[in-house]
């Protein structure tokens, strides 16, 4: 599991003040550059302690992506738990603009390999609990959950001296 080759590891859960925090060691192309942590405290920031010699290179990494990096090791533990036992399913991940009628703003769905995000759509439509859909991932392998994503890698790519490497 990596965006762009970072990663989480050694991720521990607990219940702070204002809901479900973590604590993690950050990886980038398998090198430990620092830990990181939200407190759960209320204040939607995660902490991010960035190793001395990393602080330069990797100063663009904030959190937002590090929420974006958290949820995807979420959603592959979920999708490994749910193959477990060797069913040939899919992990369909569906966030919301607006909650459901049970006040969520994400859900998880097993369906079928072949399943299509339009197909889950209608099929959500005709069966779901409410809410405007905002976005829809469907993972069908461990690597689906390798990404490279070209936006974000403007963002974070390793910086020298304020000048972006090559």
């Amino acid at each position: 599991m990596n965006i762009n080759g970072y990663t989480l590891k050694s991720v521990k859960n607990f219940m702070g003040r204002e809901g479900y925090g973590f604590s993690a060691n950050l990886y980038h192309n398998g090198k430990r550059i620092g830990e990181v942590t939200d407190t759960a405290n209320g204040s939607g920031e995660i902490d991010i302690y960035l190793d001395m010699d990393c602080r330069d290179q990797h100063k663009n990494v904030d959190t937002d992506f590090l929420e974006r990096l958290y949820l995807l090791h979420s959603q592959e533990k979920s999708f490994k738990a749910k193959t477990k036992s060797g069913l040939d399913k899919a992990l369909i991940c569906v966030a919301f603009s607006e909650p459901t009628t049970d006040w969520n703003y994400y859900l998880e769905y097993t369906g079928s390999k072949s399943m299509t995000e339009d197909a889950f759509t209608a099929w959500y439509n005709k069966n779901g609990v409410g809410g405007t859909i905002e976005k829809i991932d469907i993972f069908t392998s461990l690597d689906d959950f390798n990404i490279q994503d070209t936006a974000e890698s403007e963002n974070l790519s390793p910086q020298e001296d304020g000048m972006t490497m090559s």
